[in-house]
Parts: structure tokens; sequence; C-alpha cells
């Protein structure tokens, strides 16, 4: 009697979690930045990492969270600034995902959302670590290459002075 609740148990467990699990999928994008920052002409483009996860409520629409920091810092020599360095520290991000499908295997994203990012900027005569939120919106496309893999591309627009461009990989349960 007790092994076959045991077994009745695990087998709905097992059917239920996989239900839950089979609109979620997580990706892990590489990020080619662009700052700005005010006073200067030169754009810096550190590249940055990040891992996501996300769940598709409905065939139209997912939530989606992400995380990332910085891998490379981009320096240069900026007038009134030697050796100016820009670093991203880190990246949260939380967007409604809109899915709007073109093909059975390629769909065309728009995302809207708020982030969260610090960036770390030095110079020889200047030194700022910040953090700061702000609406974020970006448009891209998923290819499906299996059921369960994609590739993805976006751009993203995180502030008035931060944008990026993103590719990655996305693996659907």
């Amino acid at each position: 009697m007790k092994n076959s609740f045991l077994k009745q148990t695990i087998l709905i467990t097992a059917v239920s979690s996989s239900t839950l699990l089979a609109d979620t999928y997580i990706g892990l994008n590489y990020s080619q930045l662009r700052y700005s920052d005010n006073g200067t002409t030169e754009n810096f483009k550190p590249k940055a990492i990040i891992l996501k996860g996300g769940y598709s409520f409905h065939k139209n629409f997912a939530i989606e969270a992400s995380v990332g920091m910085g891998i490379t810092n981009d320096q240069k020599d900026v007038t009134g600034y030697e050796n100016a360095k820009v670093n991203l520290d880190y990246l949260a991000s939380a967007h409604l995902k809109t899915i709007l499908p073109m093909s059975k295997k390629l769909d065309v994203n728009l995302l809207l959302g708020v982030s969260y990012i610090g960036l770390s900027t030095k110079s020889d005569n200047f030194s700022n670590d910040g953090a700061d939120d702000s609406i974020s919106y970006g448009m891209g496309f998923d290819y499906e290459i299996t059921e369960n893999i994609s590739v993805e591309a976006n751009a993203m627009h995180y502030f008035d002075n931060i944008r990026a461009v993103e590719l990655g990989l996305i693996y659907k349960f």
C-alpha cells in the first residue's frame, strides 16, 4: 500500500514538474555594450556575459529575468582623461517579452522592463563607481535550431547612454 502511494506521488510530481517546466527557458548571451558619457565624444565598448531565465505564460508573452557581469573593460585616451576605462560591474533586468511569430522557426521579440546597472569609470585623474536603475527596452529575434535550442539576437537600450547588442543561446525545457 505504501509502495503504491509512493509510486503515485512520484508519478504526479514528475508529470506536474515537467508541465511547469514546459514553458520555461534559460539562456546565455554575449553582450557588446556601448557606453557614452556626457562630456566625451568617445564611445566605450565593454563586453559582458548575461544569464537569463524566462517563463512563457502565453504563446505571445513571456516574463524574463537576467543577470550579467562585465568580462572585459574598454580603455582609451579621451580629451581630459588619460587611460579612461569603463567596466560593467553587474546588470540585473526584468522584462515583459512580446513574441511575434514570423514563421514556424523565427520569432521577433519586443522587450520592455526595468534594469539595474553597476558601472565603473576610471582614468588617471578620475574614478567613479555608480549604480542606477532605468526603464529598458529592446527588440530582437529567436531562431529555433531544434525543438529545445534556439539562437537569439537582441538590440537593447538600457539607459540613455548605455545600449547593447546581444547574441546568445536559449534552451527551452
